[in-house]
């Protein structure tokens, strides 16, 4: 079941929105431009639904273009704990300033919504844990990744290098 959990979300998702990150997140609308490096050492899968990249086609066309409406985090990474194949959801979303829980929250629903279609369109029972990371350049408060202190159940961090298996502790 766990094993499956990459083959099943490209089974589900469209190429169009896969991103091949080269193991860099980026965040161009931000001034100055926001990089975040990670390193992982099991196999992953990158999706950004961001309808604000330019050429784009918006994920969500069944709703109007309300303020706010159609806002998701920056990136979603499917992934599994290399020791026991337990899977996984990261949620990331990188900002200058301000707090994210809106946005990841969003997105948190998003992933819930696509993890039971998977389930009744393939009869399988998939139990990721979901995982929000706030990427926040200048967060007041923060965490060392190693204590993983969340904040309702968000993860706020000014860090630059991530390690993903230290996330999915």
């Amino acid at each position: 079941m766990a094993k499956d959990f990459l083959f099943y979300i490209d089974q589900a998702l469209s190429e169009e929105f896969k991103v091949n990150t080269r193991k860099v997140l980026k965040e161009d609308k931000i001034l100055g431009r926001q990089e975040i490096k990670y390193k992982s050492q099991g196999k992953h899968l990158v999706y950004s639904f961001d309808v604000n990249t330019k050429g784009m086609k918006s994920p969500f066309p069944f709703f109007k273009d309300v303020k706010g409406l159609k806002s998701i985090s920056d990136y979603i990474m499917f992934t599994t704990r290399v020791v026991d194949s337990k899977p996984f959801i990261l949620i990331f979303e990188l900002k200058k300033n301000k707090l994210p829980k809106r946005q990841l929250l969003a997105t948190e629903y998003l992933c819930n919504y696509l993890i039971c279609k998977i389930r009744t369109t393939f009869g399988i029972d998939l139990k990721p844990e979901i995982r929000m990371i706030g990427l926040v350049e200048n967060v007041k408060y923060g965490t060392q990744i190693d204590k993983l202190e969340y904040k309702d159940r968000i993860l706020y961090t000014p860090l630059r290098v991530l390690d993903i298996a230290k996330l999915l502790k």
